[in-house]
């Protein structure tokens, strides 16, 4: 059985087995570029390809891609949850970052270079009441109780603090906005150190689906 202390980083594709690089940063920005309805998939599975697999990467197939998505989980916990969505990556950013130091002594920018995505999903489940997202997720998710001749006030102050700490979605705005916004916040983070080659940058291909065989080496 597979832990937390031994998570896998390694996908078999057609008999080949490739590596991957699960660090928060880079995970972010593959998962944005996948959702990039401006690009070809064939670009879009590119992007992924190039940001998320070590070198030599395979090709930029759907099979590589969905194997990746399997081996990182990719459905946050907090999405999981029944009931109202409570957490926001976009409208959250800065106070997910502050939670990550005040529970766990982890600079999220600086870290989001070496922090396993897995490991980040998990920390942030475990957000608790005890730092301030923790309360106002406990705010949003939190039922209006059943009116009596009582608790008039109780449900009325429920209500304002519902109305304060409301998500805001834009119209049209998805997931992966959240996304590309929480990867913004992280965007002033220090350059991680990488195995790409000079040079190893993939390139949009506007003609179709043809794939760089950098795979091959």
């Amino acid at each position: 059985m597979k832990t937390i202390i031994d998570l896998p980083v390694r996908v078999t594709l057609s008999g080949r087995v490739c590596r991957i690089r699960p660090t928060v940063k880079r995970v972010l920005a593959a998962l944005d570029a996948l959702e990039d309805d401006g690009l070809l998939y064939a670009d879009r599975a590119r992007l992924f390809v190039w940001l998320v697999y070590r070198f030599p990467r395979p090709r930029a197939t759907e099979e590589a891609v969905n194997a990746a998505l399997d081996l990182l989980r990719e459905e946050p916990p907090y999405r999981r949850m029944e009931g109202p969505e409570t957490l926001s990556l976009d409208q959250d950013a800065a106070l997910i970052v502050a939670a990550f130091r005040q529970l766990y002594g982890i600079d999220l920018p600086g870290e989001a270079g070496r922090l396993d995505w897995r490991v980040f999903q998990a920390l942030l489940s475990g957000i608790t009441d005890g730092t301030r997202i923790g309360e106002i997720m406990g705010i949003r998710g939190q039922k209006l109780p059943r009116r009596t001749p009582y608790n008039g006030e109780q449900i009325r102050e429920l209500q304002k603090l519902k109305a304060v700490y409301a998500l805001k979605k834009r119209h049209g705005e998805t997931f992966e906005d959240g996304l590309k916004h929480m990867a913004m916040v992280l965007a002033s983070l220090a350059e991680d150190k990488t195995d790409d080659k000079p040079g190893d940058r993939p390139r949009p291909d506007h003609a179709g689906m043809a794939d760089e065989a950098d795979g091959a080496h």
